[in-house]
């Protein structure tokens, strides 16, 4: 457990997908149908926590800096606030903005870890296939 609330270390491909995209979506959609926003806010911020994590351990991986992971906040808090930057900018903009951010996000999934150990650590175990079932 204390595994997934770490930022240090390095995570594989297959354990960054699992963790920080699927996990988060079955947050969002349980909470899509709840009224009350601090209940919203409780159930999402575990998740959301996690999900940082694995990012944050992914980038090691890929022996960058955690601090890449304040892009992806800010394009997130830039993209909430969409209707109210169309004011300003012009779509095409905000469409390559939202581009480039999810460009950045399947070069986590897509590009392999540095091989053999970098400053962040040794490198994350293989996980050769999912143990979804016992043979």
């Amino acid at each position: 457990m204390r595994k997934y609330l770490t930022f240090s270390g390095r995570t594989g491909r297959l354990n960054y997908v699992l963790a920080a995209w699927i996990f988060p979506s079955i947050a969002f959609f349980l909470v899509r149908y709840l009224d009350s926003r601090p209940v919203q806010a409780l159930i999402l911020a575990p998740f959301l926590y996690v999900s940082a994590a694995f990012t944050a351990r992914r980038l090691h991986d890929l022996n960058f800096s955690a601090l890449w992971l304040l892009s992806s906040c800010a394009s997130a808090i830039f993209f909430s606030f969409t209707p109210f930057f169309l004011e300003f900018f012009p779509l095409w903009l905000i469409l390559i903005g939202a581009s480039m951010s999810a460009l950045g996000n399947l070069f986590l999934v897509v590009y392999p870890g540095t091989p053999g150990s970098n400053r962040y650590g040794n490198p994350p175990e293989k996980v050769e296939a999912l143990p979804l079932h016992d043979e």
